[in-house]
């Protein structure tokens, strides 16, 4: 299924906006902290270059006092789970599950509810939406059509579109935050390395010109901040856990004898969502 509702659509952009919004501040703030650094180190006693490490200072103090006003990083986690939640709510509907097993009217009417119900719980991230949020279709043609499939129709598009998609997910996430982990380990322990090593030169020569450690360590801890900031091992971890616990439930399909689709899909629904939760946790402290 590739048609959501409108308001997901909007949530989904909104949300990866404020994370690349998020990402760029804290790349700009660096290189800024960085570029301080290194002119005070290697101006000298020269003034213009005492002038521009104060300018590089103090724009980076703006940005970092502009991105802690914006709050990108709330926005975007907000923004996230609204999404997903809009997302789960509408797989549910179009599956008949729990509490869409009833009249195509009376699920149509009910989802509506629990859509402006998903807006009202998060009315401070409905400015960053923008104007077009629920101007689309909240019930598209696709999610109609797909409603009145029959059963085993039905079963095929979730497992393939959304099971194994969310499967697939997961799966290349955890691998990808464990790749990543492992290089910016490396690369944090290549700046500590050649930190260490300029001091040692230093200590045996004082008059050698060498790359000041002040830069490095501002270095080392933009890559720290960086770590922190996208939790790569703790989100391997997460993902190939829930990567795992959807291999299993994915496995309940291929059990012979009767199929309960709306109770499957409640069950992979809470699944995602209660990963969906323990991101956000995870993310707020």
């Amino acid at each position: 299924m590739e048609s959501f509702p409108q308001l997901f659509a909007s949530a989904d952009l909104a949300s990866n906006d404020a994370q690349v919004k998020l990402v760029r501040l804290h790349i700009v703030t660096s290189v800024l902290l960085v570029g301080a650094a290194a002119m005070s180190a290697w101006g000298g006693n020269s003034k213009l270059a005492a002038v521009v490490a104060t300018c590089l200072f103090i724009t980076s103090l703006a940005i970092f006092v502009f991105g802690k006003f914006k709050n990108y990083q709330a926005t975007w986690y907000r923004l996230r789970a609204l999404a997903e939640s809009a997302k789960t709510t509408t797989w549910k509907f179009v599956m008949g599950a729990e509490p869409f097993s009833c009249t195509d009217v009376q699920a149509r009417d009910k989802f509506r509810n629990m859509l402006k119900e998903l807006l009202d719980q998060n009315k401070d991230s409905a400015i960053h939406l923008g104007p077009h949020a629920l101007d689309g279709d909240q019930i598209t043609a696709e999610m109609t059509s797909l409603r009145g499939a029959d059963e085993q129709r039905k079963k095929a598009v979730y497992l393939l579109d959304r099971v194994s998609e969310q499967q697939g997910w997961y799966s290349r996430k955890a691998n990808d935050n464990a790749r990543m982990s492992s290089k910016w380990f490396w690369r944090t322990c290549i700046i500590y390395g050649i930190a260490i090593g300029c001091c040692i030169l230093r200590v045996s020569d004082p008059s050698l010109f060498l790359i000041p450690t002040g830069m490095l360590a501002v270095i080392a801890s933009s890559f720290i901040g960086w770590t922190k900031i996208r939790r790569y091992d703790e989100l391997a971890s997460a993902y190939a856990l829930t990567a795992m616990e959807i291999s299993v439930l994915k496995s309940r399909a291929d059990d012979a004898g009767p199929f309960n689709l709306p109770g499957f899909v409640a069950d992979a629904e809470n699944a995602f969502s209660r990963e969906h939760t323990q991101w956000a946790a995870r993310r707020d402290h």
